[in-house]
C-alpha cells in the first residue's frame, strides 16, 4: 500500500514521489531520485521543496513549529522542473 507523506505525521515522511496515479491494490511508479517534469507546475527555479500536508510541497519548511516534520524533498531546477533530493526528516520544535 501507499500512505501521502505529511508533515504533521511524525511517521510519513518522504520516500519518493508517485509518477502514476496510485489505486488502492494495484502497482504505481515511484521516483526516488533525478530529475523530473510536473506540466503546468509554477515552481521557483532554485528554490528548495519541502515536505507539507497531504503529500504536498511548500517552499516554507516548518521551522519554530513543535513536533513537524522538516523534510527538503526537492530543489527547483526550472519553473516545471525539479530534481530530488530527499533530506532525513527532522522533528521540529518550537524556540518560544
Amino acid at each position: 500500500g501507499f500512505v501521502l507523506a505529511d508533515n504533521g505525521t511524525l511517521t510519513k515522511d518522504v520516500i519518493g514521489i508517485a509518477v502514476t496515479v496510485g489505486v488502492n491494490g494495484s502497482q504505481m511508479s515511484v521516483l526516488t531520485g533525478g530529475k523530473f517534469t510536473i506540466t503546468g507546475a509554477t515552481f521557483t527555479k532554485g528554490a528548495n521543496y519541502f515536505l507539507g500536508t497531504a503529500g504536498n510541497v511548500t517552499v516554507t519548511p516548518p521551522d519554530n513549529v513543535a513536533n513537524k516534520l522538516s523534510q527538503r524533498v526537492a530543489k527547483a531546477l526550472a519553473a516545471t522542473q525539479l530534481v530530488l533530493e530527499i533530506s532525513e526528516p527532522i522533528i521540529t520544535s518550537s524556540l518560544a
